[in-house]
């Protein structure tokens, strides 16, 4: 079944590439033969990739991720989990026994990856520099570190995986990597632990 759709020609400039059904210069045009808008941005997307295996901080940290373009939270059928993921609108996974963490990042839509632990959520600080890195038109850096609260070390928790493949639980930091501002803030349950 072929779908037409019609539209007048100053709709669409004549270098998006569609080419009218029958002659002059509007007329129905074949959605299949429509490239990109030459206009449309390249603003970098990222998923937030959340591992676990309860519940238990995993609202707070999917409030946090609505930055994100896209969110996957990956565990292990847990219908409380499966319920929050429905009520937030967001993605899940099944987490396979002896599969690592970084095996996942191939499940998400997008290359850039925000990797989050339930009871973990961003400060403004973390937000804001998002906010500005996304703006950005592109980024062929292989990520960017992200300090935890009580923590001196920063972790690579913004991933480029086209960059980076890993197979455990954190990827490895590049030499080259660049600390962006903010903390990644635990939970008041979680802080004690």
């Amino acid at each position: 079944m072929r779908f037409r759709l019609t539209l007048p020609a100053t709709v669409l400039p004549s270098s998006v590439g569609g080419t009218p059904a029958r002659g002059g210069s509007s007329g129905p045009y074949n959605l299949l033969q429509l490239g990109a808008h030459p206009l449309q941005t390249t603003v970098p997307k990222f998923t937030a990739l959340i591992h676990t295996t309860s519940v238990q901080g995993l609202a707070q940290t999917l409030r946090s991720a609505r930055i994100a373009s896209e969110t996957l939270v990956v565990h292990p059928s847990d219908p409380a989990v499966a319920r929050l993921c429905l009520r937030y609108g967001v993605r899940e996974t099944k987490d396979v026994p002896g599969v690592t963490a970084g095996a996942y990042a191939m499940d998400a839509f997008h290359n850039w990856l925000l990797l989050l632990h339930p009871g973990e959520e961003l400060s403004a600080d973390a937000l804001r520099a998002l906010e500005r890195w996304r703006r950005q038109r592109s980024d062929n850096s292989a990520g960017y570190l992200l300090r935890r609260e009580g923590d001196s070390n920063p972790q690579l928790r913004l991933v480029n995986r086209a960059k980076i493949h890993w197979g455990g639980e954190w990827p490895t930091a590049p030499a080259d990597a660049e600390v962006l501002p903010g903390l990644i803030m635990l939970g008041a349950k979680f802080r004690a632990a």
